[in-house]
């Protein structure tokens, strides 16, 4: 019984995850868009992937939903652990993702600071 109540729990953060990338999508990214608060190119850069990484996490949500709602002895969660963090193609986005952030920390310097400084005063602004 306890793994059925790990498993409920391993749902309600993975929902509660997609429901916060929902969020940032819809109240941070689209409103800088729709505002034009940043170039597109800064907008790109700053939510890169993110609809991707969105869509993946929805599929393993309902995935992890369903196995919940036939929970059994038997059932485990494991096997979608592994699909989700599988090389290539499974879910390219967020190993190029990752790389990306690297990229840029490593690139960024104090630039990167800054550029977090400037994006807390923008998102005070929406």
């Amino acid at each position: 019984m306890k793994c059925s109540y790990i498993a409920k729990e391993i749902y309600t953060t993975e929902k509660a995850y997609v429901e916060s990338l929902c969020f940032v999508i819809e109240n941070y990214r689209n409103q800088m868009a729709e505002k034009g608060i940043i170039s597109k190119k800064d907008l790109e850069t700053l939510f890169f992937g993110l609809e991707d990484i969105l869509v993946c996490n929805q599929i393993f949500l309902l995935k992890i939903r369903k196995r919940t709602e036939k929970w059994n002895l038997n059932s485990q969660l494991g096997d979608l652990f592994t699909e989700l963090v599988s090389p290539p193609p499974s879910f390219p986005t967020l190993f190029s993702f990752s790389s990306t952030i690297q990229n840029q920390l490593l690139l960024g310097g104090d630039g990167a600071e800054q550029g977090f400084e400037q994006l807390h005063q923008v998102c005070e602004q929406l």
